[in-house]
């Protein structure tokens, strides 16, 4: 890696770092253009442009909460392993700012990106990317420290950084020992006219937050882990041990991290918590709209914040409709209807019902609009995956354990 540029969507440079000579903001200009007549979602991850000496150099952007990270690359490197250092940067930043970072915070604490950058670099190629040794190295900011004037570096290197388990310290002691695990799935569904899903599939989580004393080997082990159809884990996880046993076995990081993403869908039916039926009529001057909601599948959780996005033709003037529950607003700009229904719940009917006024020259003769829907359901798995166990050896006390799980909405989406 040459260099490294974080800016702003709208083309400020926030940060500039060169690790082999001296890149000018030039060769951005390429990637500029093409955002231009493009978008972040569908322009290409990786641009290939031709630098004044007839070589070629290659961008590699990552664009997360309003900002764009932007690599540049003169020599063969693998891509993947530099899209994957960049969400890595994101994630330290966001963990040092203690929430999402954004254009704000890197403008106020410019200097501890540069020693961040400093550590996880050397000489263009990634080196210490675990969030628990950059904490022993570099004082995250606080207003504390912004008072007193203290030595943002550490004095000495980290004890991890030279141990075998560098993303866990050697010297770590609560009082009360406990670790809470979050399994967290995104659905991804087409379902067709009829309300049949059609495609289902779903991405998801294991989220650790690890309050543990000394060096814990800890054991999690699944009833069902055949429905896992693609893994990825984080460093710590033992993954020959898995390969072999389907078993997670790791000494886990101090704090918060994500121990494992997975996909289900080809070996494990992924049910959609929700049924919906659907009436969309549109005729000459007008048109009409019905939309029935109720849960299903639910395994006893509540459905909630529940939302449905509805585009409408471009010549839609107004619209009169009302629905059983939540609200529902046009905008008269975008053409497109939301309706807040909240809550699901058997016991009360979750329907909208109404007309809409056009234009009479509108021709709507082949219009069907996708629907889009959103939902959240606390203490549901869609994928059906269940945790058996989770066991701790290496020390003697008995942790407390808490474990919950959520799913929501990726890309829900009815045809009509």
């Amino acid at each position: 890696m040459e260099s490294l540029f974080i800016a702003t969507v709208g083309g400020e440079y926030l940060i500039e770092r060169h690790y082999r000579g001296l890149v000018g903001r030039k060769v951005c200009d390429e990637f500029w253009d093409a955002l231009a007549s493009a978008s972040l979602e569908t322009l290409k991850p990786i641009l290939t442009v031709e630098s004044a000496g007839g070589s070629d150099i290659h961008i590699v952007h990552l664009a997360r909460h309003g900002l764009v990270y932007l690599a540049i690359l003169r020599r063969e490197f693998p891509p993947l392993l530099t899209l994957e250092f960049l969400s890595r940067l994101d994630m330290v930043l966001s963990d040092f700012f203690s929430g999402v970072v954004s254009e704000e915070k890197i403008k106020e604490n410019f200097i501890v990106v540069y020693q961040i950058l400093d550590e996880m670099v050397d000489f263009g190629f990634p080196n210490t990317t675990e969030p628990n040794i950059l904490k022993d190295m570099i004082m995250p900011p606080s207003t504390l420290n912004a008072i007193m004037g203290g030595q943002m570096l550490a004095p000495s290197i980290p004890e991890g950084a030279l141990s075998n388990i560098p993303w866990r310290r050697a010297s770590v002691k609560y009082a009360n020992n406990e670790i809470f695990i979050d399994l967290v799935e995104r659905v991804n569904a087409i379902i067709d006219k009829s309300g049949t899903p059609i495609y289902t599939d779903c991405f998801g989580e294991v989220i650790c937050n690890c309050h543990l004393s000394g060096i814990p080997d800890l054991t999690l082990t699944f009833i069902n882990p055949q429905l896992l159809d693609d893994a990825c884990f984080h460093p710590c996880v033992r993954y020959s041990r898995y390969t072999r046993e389907k078993v997670i076995s790791f000494v886990p990081p101090d704090g918060r991290f994500t121990l494992m993403k997975y996909r289900c869908g080809q070996s494990s039916i992924v049910q959609v918590p929700f049924s919906i039926t659907h009436e969309i009529s549109f005729h000459k001057g007008s048109g009409r709209i019905d939309i029935h909601l109720e849960p299903c599948n639910t395994q006893g959780a509540n459905i909630e914040d529940v939302a449905v996005v509805i585009p409408l033709p471009e010549c839609i003037n107004n619209t009169n409709i009302t629905c059983t529950q939540g609200t529902f607003i046009f905008d008269p700009i975008r053409k497109v209807g939301r309706w807040d229904a909240g809550k699901l719940t058997r016991e009360r009917e979750c329907s909208l019902t109404g007309s809409m006024t056009m234009m009479t020259d509108g021709d709507t003769t082949d219009v069907h609009p996708v629907l889009s829907v959103e939902f959240k359901a606390p203490m549901l798995c869609v994928s059906g995956l269940k945790v058996d166990a989770l066991s701790l050896t290496g020390e003697r006390y008995k942790p407390y354990k808490g474990m919950r799980t959520m799913s929501y909405a990726g890309s829900v989406e009815v045809r009509t």
